[in-house]
């Protein structure tokens, strides 16, 4: 069996007699067991944990990261690398800019391949407490690190990297999206339905619009596919938020593209949506949303109406006109009620009495 740490606990005995603290002081003011800490330091056991560490560093006024240099020690016992002493050990150094300390650590890890895990766990740690950036090296290192091309962690580390890509820079974005694509597929299901949403937002930013029905088609199928199986998700959102925001953006690429009657189909099934099982509140809550934002799709309806009226159906072209000025009054939309007031002026000769009078109700307004 091979010796305890010697130089670090050298080191914090020889801080304990400079402060002029016994065991029971120092046990007492960094609330770690006296019990464990007198084993630790009698180089019974390797106990000290990396948080300890950090205690005993502010309770003699060292920086941040003191020892870590020499705490890599403690992460290994005969030959084996500790996991629950390594993840929070590279996660405080990524935290702390410990790099010093995180490559020699991460060349030693990679002699094995199977203790990529290690690094990805320390990753999806860093991601979980919003250290994105930091945890961007680790998830390429699993990448650079993982041979097998289906492995779910190397999915998870594409489909991270590229929402930790996202930002301002169109084209950084459509890079991201490029590279990650073909892995969405093999993604734990939650994660496909986060992943396509995501990707669907993006995609439509960028105003790429056969990318955006793809990921609305994958994700309206997908959610409706786990529905039947009924399976037990950790997924973000209720399936009926999935399957809804599918058919909203596949409607929404159709009308960008011009193919307003093939829109208008989507509009109408997110707007009257009906899922197949009984809704808990979240479900319910989410299907309200949905039939709010079909109802209130202004612009759609106003781009429809200029549809109707190109293709001669100038009664329904009115009748959009009306139902997207009436949309805009209540919502105090100006700029889309004095839009849709110009484009029923614009056809009102060939209004009927009733659709006049409907017209007459609303106030005139000026930009």
């Amino acid at each position: 069996m091979r010796g305890v740490n010697r130089p670090l606990r050298w080191e914090i005995e020889d801080q304990m007699k400079l402060h002029g603290y016994s065991l029971n002081q120092v046990a007492e003011l960094a609330g770690i067991n006296a019990g464990n800490l007198s084993r630790a330091l009698n180089g019974v056991a390797r106990s000290i944990t990396i948080g300890q560490l950090d205690v005993l560093a502010q309770l003699f006024g060292k920086a941040p990261g003191w020892l870590y240099e020499l705490y890599i020690e403690e992460c290994i016992s005969e030959e084996k690398w500790s996991r629950r002493r390594l993840i929070p050990y590279l996660v405080r150094c990524e935290e702390l800019g410990r790099h010093d300390c995180i490559g020699p650590v991460i060349s030693k890890l990679l002699d094995n391949p199977k203790n990529v895990s290690i690094i990805f766990a320390a990753a999806e740690q860093l991601f979980q407490i919003e250290r994105s950036k930091e945890a961007e090296h680790f998830y390429q290192v699993v990448i650079d690190g993982t041979k097998d091309s289906f492995s779910e962690m190397l999915a998870v580390s594409h489909y991270r990297l590229f929402l930790i890509a996202q930002g301002t820079d169109a084209e950084k974005n459509w890079r991201a999206v490029i590279r990650f694509e073909p892995f969405r597929k093999r993604l734990p299901e939650h994660l496909q339905l986060a992943a396509l949403m995501k990707l669907n937002k993006t995609c439509f930013a960028l105003q790429k619009w056969d990318e955006v029905e793809k990921y609305a088609d994958e994700l309206a199928e997908l959610s409706m596919v786990l529905c039947k199986t009924r399976q037990k998700l950790e997924s973000e959102r209720h399936l009926v938020c999935y399957y809804g925001t599918g058919l909203l953006f596949k409607g929404a690429a159709l009308e960008k593209r011009g193919l307003y009657d093939q829109s208008k189909k989507y509009v109408h099934s997110y707007a009257n949506l009906e899922w197949p099982e009984p809704l808990n509140k979240e479900g319910q809550k989410e299907l309200e949303t949905l039939k709010i934002w079909g109802k209130a799709n202004i612009r759609f309806r106003y781009h429809n109406a200029i549809y109707e009226f190109r293709h001669g159906r100038i009664e329904a072209g009115l009748d959009e006109t009306l139902h997207c000025l009436a949309l805009a009054h209540k919502m105090s939309r100006n700029e889309d009620y004095v839009r849709c007031t110009a484009l029923f002026e614009q056809y009102k000769a060939y209004a009927s009495e009733q659709q006049i009078e409907s017209f007459l109700k609303y106030p005139v307004r000026a930009v």
